[in-house]
């Protein structure tokens, strides 16, 4: 029965979020634009437009619009004095509708799911009373700055931050705020004041195969990261209709280019990088693993460098 304000940094994390509560009554908050097609049906807006009070919202607004229109065209002084006075009282109407009608999805909802940003005080949790929720969960709450945090945390008196703090950290672009101690996520400074007295970890992980987990596992996690028996072992061979070949059959294939003559592209950009020879090997295991009846759609390749994306893309052509 207890109410839960649920929030992440950025609308993907929470559409993500409001597809796993399905079986829960929930809303999501933030501009129906900002939501997945496939999420709208949860947002604030689609449930006002379902509620008791939306047909008569809807005649109030038409009534306004009505009136303001004859406003437009009437000169009297007297009757356009009388039609904005009317006009004023349909406002308030309908700002009473609505707010009554947002109120009363907020408080009937088991779950509601915003953004940071969007669990402000001059957003529709206003509408709530004090004390409503009873838990805050921040997911992604490595990736958020702090600030942000703290605007999602006063809406209740206890918490769960959910994350990794040795992944994705949280975008800042100032170099001074970030030295003043800005790109310190939340969810780090709590781990390093109290470590593992409030720290659950989860350490089994459902995507990859053990061979490719096993750095990470070593260099960040102390070894104790244990890869599902779902993935633990599975190949690109495992797939129907793939051909078993040392493509699809290794994990993970390193290849060291060094001291092979294959230098980096001249570039402009301080920044970038690129290097057309190990484009061109990376061309090569692509179109051996297309050859193996692995789909091209399947296939991701991923550098660091806009250079190198440029590189790969000119030499990247497949057959229809």
């Amino acid at each position: 029965g207890e109410k839960v304000l649920v929030c992440a940094p950025a609308n993907v994390a929470v559409d993500n979020l409001v597809e796993k509560l399905t079986s829960v009554k929930a809303v999501r908050l933030g501009h129906p634009a900002r939501v997945f097609k496939g999420n709208q049906k949860f947002s604030l807006d689609a449930q006002l437009s379902r509620s008791d009070n939306s047909e008569i919202i809807i005649d109030v607004r038409r009534d306004i619009e009505k009136i303001t229109s004859k406003i437009k065209k009437t000169k009297n002084k007297s009757q356009r004095h009388a039609m904005y006075s009317e006009c004023k009282e349909l406002r308030k109407e309908l700002s009473r509708r609505e707010k009554s009608s947002v109120e009363q999805i907020l408080k009937s909802s088991d779950v509601v799911l915003a953004t940071l940003t969007s669990c402000s005080s001059d957003g529709p949790v206003r509408h709530l009373p004090p004390g409503h929720f009873d838990f805050v969960v921040i997911d992604e709450c490595s990736q958020a700055i702090e600030p942000a945090c703290w605007i999602g945390l006063l809406n209740a008196p206890r918490c769960v931050l959910a994350g990794d703090y040795k992944q994705l950290p949280p975008t800042i672009l100032s170099k001074q705020a970030a030295v003043d101690g800005l790109s310190v996520s939340l969810m780090e400074r709590v781990i390093a004041e109290h470590g593992d007295l409030v720290v659950r970890m989860l350490n089994t992980q459902y995507r990859m195969n053990n061979v490719i987990m096993q750095w990470p596992s070593k260099q960040l996690y102390n070894n104790s990261l244990i890869a599902d028996h779902s993935v633990r072992n599975h190949l690109l061979s495992d797939l129907d209709n793939v051909v078993n070949t040392d493509e699809t059959s290794m994990p993970l294939l390193l290849i060291d280019t060094a001291g092979c003559n294959m230098y980096e592209l001249p570039s402009d950009e301080k920044s970038s990088k690129g290097n057309q020879y190990e484009a061109d090997i990376v061309t090569q295991h692509v179109r051996a693993l297309i050859a193996s009846n692995v789909p091209a759609h399947h296939i991701a390749i991923i550098t660091p460098y806009n250079q190198q994306v440029c590189a790969a893309t000119r030499v990247v052509v497949f057959d229809e």
